[in-house]
Formats: structure tokens, sequence, C-alpha cells
């Protein structure tokens, strides 16, 4: 939970970090192990699939808000 004083941005980031971001870090370092990436490569992936993550998060959550809004003041969509 965000506390008074807390900053938003890293509370977010945080809980992406653990959701989405891990979930593609595993897929990466998984791959690159049975590659037989080095311990440099695996640190360098595992970096590389939070960011990844993260990034599939808050483009999805800013997509996901975006049609929640239009949703809101169109009212609604239907298909032909």
């Amino acid at each position: 939970n965000l506390s008074p004083g807390d900053d938003p941005r890293s509370h977010v980031e945080l809980i992406h970090s653990r959701k989405t971001g891990q979930l593609i870090r595993c897929a990466c370092r998984m791959g690159a192990m049975l590659g037989g990436a080095s311990e440099e490569n695996l640190t360098a992936i595992d970096a590389y699939g939070v960011a990844v993550g993260l990034m599939f998060q808050v483009v999805d959550d800013l997509f996901i808000g975006a049609w929640l809004e239009m949703n809101h003041c169109f009212g609604g969509f239907h298909e032909d």
C-alpha cells in the first residue's frame, strides 16, 4: 500500500517489476541459461527482462486507461 510521503512513481514501478517484470525476466533468463549464457550475461538479461516487463505494464495500463476513458465519454463501443 502507498503510504503518505511515498513516491507514487516508485511504488508503481515496484509493483510492476514484481508482476510482469519478473515473469518476463524469468522467461528471458531461462532461455539464456539453456543457451549457456555467462553469469555476466545473465545479470544483463535479468535487467533487460525487468525493464521490458515494466515497459509492457505501463503501456498496457495507459492503453486500458485511455480505452476506458473513451468508452465512458462516448457511451460504450458497439460492434457492427
